[in-house]
């Protein structure tokens, strides 16, 4: 994926007849089946912690060279 602008507002999300609707920032418009949004959202969520134990990892690294 290409460099993009980092958000910092959470999407809004909202069941409706047989899909799932996600409206955020960045232009982000979609309706998903519920099945592509609970695997969406699982997705999200391992990213999600696979980035903050880098965020962590790299916190520690520059406090044990400092």
């Amino acid at each position: 994926m290409g460099e993009k602008e980092v958000q910092d507002k959470a999407s809004d999300v909202e069941a409706g007849d047989n899909a799932v609707h996600v409206q955020g920032p960045a232009d982000v418009d979609v309706s998903l089946t519920p099945r592509a949004a609970l695997e969406t959202a699982r997705r999200l969520g391992d990213a999600a912690v696979e980035s903050i134990i880098n965020s962590a990892i790299e916190d520690k690294a520059d406090d044990n060279n400092a």
